[in-house]
């Protein structure tokens, strides 16, 4: 009748599918849902495929040992902020097209619906997330959360490049105001409820130790690490990951941001951490993914940033309101020297 709702349950069985296989072959079939008479219809690209973590071994696309490496994307450009056209989504997606991507991490918020779609159909995993960003709520850490999560949830389970649901990123930068953990349990076990085919992760601040409890309140963990730029050494990265593994037994643990600031007019022959060159930018990420490349149990790993971004609090490289972390300038004219060493590795 006029106004009513109904829940109907269909079961349609695919007993050959062809699986939608990463970059190798990013099938979409169609699901088409009629009404009876024909009154109305949805139809929704949609993709099958399994994805799989285990602790030691990482991470499995179809049965295929898969390990996820990338770089993370906020979704704003110089002069426009935000307000991204069909054209600008299309341009990023090409520039990691070129840098031989199999995965993005989409940062610290819900991104256009039209960029999920450009990556189903490119074969590029998706890391999705909520803004549950650096600090709770010091009254009502839950409710806007909760909705932002579910909302996430209903908008985005359709498509098969999101293949986890991120639902913190360094929340513990506010533990001194008020415990975040409840909270990510809580939200663990909403997308549990909503989406029990996908795992939830989380990217926790560098500075948590091994031994927190956090690492296993989701299904895969993973951690923002800047040995070599805020702290340390890059060749610290390795150690670092395996003593992070050796203390979580049974939890899957990934990088989820990594990386060093660089102005693309800054350049020295001989390139010291915190010099802001490209040459020292690029030096770090090729320790990183000497010691990724040796350790297949890390599920995931993503370079902060694929391109500088706007932000208030930072004044790097000479530049400020600027993070400049990325492989790529802010306005996408630069693919600096960085860019140019994951491409021939990517």
């Amino acid at each position: 009748g006029a106004g009513d709702t109904a829940e109907v349950e269909l079961t349609l069985p695919v007993t050959n599918p062809r699986r939608w296989d990463g970059r190798a072959d990013p099938h979409l079939d169609d699901v088409v849902v009629t009404l009876d008479d024909g009154a109305d219809e949805v139809r929704v690209p949609f993709g099958l495929r399994t994805f799989e973590v285990d602790p030691d071994a990482g991470a499995f696309l179809n049965g295929r040992h898969h390990p996820l490496h990338g770089a993370s994307r906020h979704h704003d450009f110089e002069g426009k902020g935000p307000a991204l056209s069909p054209a600008d989504h299309e341009r990023d997606l090409e520039l990691f097209e070129e840098l031989g991507v199999n995965a993005i991490r989409l940062a610290h918020y819900q991104h256009d619906q039209y960029f999920y779609d450009l990556c189903d159909r490119a074969g590029i995993a998706v890391w999705a997330e909520i803004p549950f960003n650096a600090q709770a709520a010091k009254d009502d850490p839950d409710t806007n959360a909760v909705e932002q999560m579910t909302d996430l949830l209903h908008q985005c389970m359709h498509h098969p490049s999101i293949v986890c649901w991120g639902i913190q990123n360094e929340i513990t930068l506010g533990e001194a105001r008020r415990d975040p953990r409840p909270t990510v349990e809580r939200l663990h076990a909403l997308v549990k409820s909503i989406d029990p085919s996908r795992p939830t992760t989380q990217a926790n601040l560098g500075q948590v130790t091994a031994g927190d409890p956090i690492h296993s309140l989701s299904d895969l963990d993973a951690m923002n690490l800047y040995c070599g730029w805020y702290y340390g050494t890059a060749d610290e990265i390795g150690p670092t990951l395996d003593d992070l593994h050796e203390a979580n037994p049974g939890v899957p643990i990934g990088l989820s941001e990594y990386g060093a600031d660089t102005h693309v007019g800054y350049h020295s022959s001989d390139p010291q951490p915190g010099d802001y060159t490209e040459e020292y930018q690029a030096l770090l990420h090729e320790e990183y993914w000497k010691a990724l490349s040796a350790r297949p149990y890390v599920w995931s790993s993503f370079v902060w940033n694929m391109f500088d971004f706007a932000s208030d609090l930072r004044a790097e490289g000479g530049r400020a309101g600027r993070n400049m972390k990325g492989l790529v300038t802010y306005d996408r004219t630069t693919r600096k020297d960085a860019f140019y060493w994951y491409k021939a590795n990517w």
